[in-house]
């Protein structure tokens, strides 16, 4: 990727987004004459004066609940216990109350894995920022990356991927072991994944159609 590309913007045909139907997420906001804070702070003086006016009648107001006394009190103490952990089944899609203890274990025990993870002395984050912005800002000074694609390629406020697990319960119902799954959504490489992913697919699709026909 850091070789020099030779040819001009004329010759190669400068890669565009729009080629692989790769759009960033719009920040349009319609006009609207909705305002939250100025609603909110309405209804609030709204409710301020009722109370000022008849302290009992805005006391004695009831509000339409669609959860039931029981059920409300249960999903408070589901709430309140500090001691589970809920996620949804690897398969099937069931919902498992884990041990939060057993769940951090269960990770912690992953990440112990040498030959899959390895630790680091500090985010990355920056430091691959760097790289790819080098990267693009080449291949755009020779015409083979556009503004368009260096601005759809380039995450200006990139998250830290977060790593989580799905419990495979049809494995062990008592002591699931987890499924890693690693959240990268608006990492600083996840638009370099899409773009990878988009140009491969029609070769690995045309791969798998030669596999078949072989077979």
């Amino acid at each position: 990727m850091d070789k020099e590309v030779r040819g001009t913007k004329a010759d190669i045909g400068a890669l565009t987004p729009q080629q692989f139907d790769l759009y960033k997420k719009s920040k349009y906001l319609p006009p609207t004459s909705f305002h939250p804070v100025e609603t909110v702070i309405s209804l609030m003086s709204r409710d301020i004066n009722q109370f000022i006016q008849d302290p009992k009648g805005l006391r004695n107001m009831r509000y339409n609940n669609n959860l039931t006394q029981i059920e409300r009190e249960s999903l408070k103490v589901l709430m309140g216990d500090k001691d589970v952990i809920y996620k949804p089944a690897d398969k099937g899609g069931a919902l498992v109350i884990l041990d939060r203890e057993y769940y951090i274990q269960e990770i912690l025990s992953q990440l112990s894995n040498r030959d899959t993870y390895i630790q680091l002395d500090k985010d990355p984050t920056d430091e691959i920022t760097g790289l790819i912005s080098e990267v693009l800002s080449r291949y755009h000074e020779q015409g083979v990356v556009t503004d368009s694609l260096k601005d759809y390629l380039t995450k200006e406020f990139p998250c830290i991927p977060v790593l989580y697990t799905l419990p495979k319960i049809h494995k062990n119902l008592q002591s699931p072991p987890g499924r890693p799954i690693v959240a990268g959504v608006n990492s600083v490489l996840s638009p370099l994944s899409i773009f990878l992913d988009k140009v491969l697919a029609p070769f690995v699709q045309c791969d798998l159609k030669c596999c078949v026909l072989s077979a």
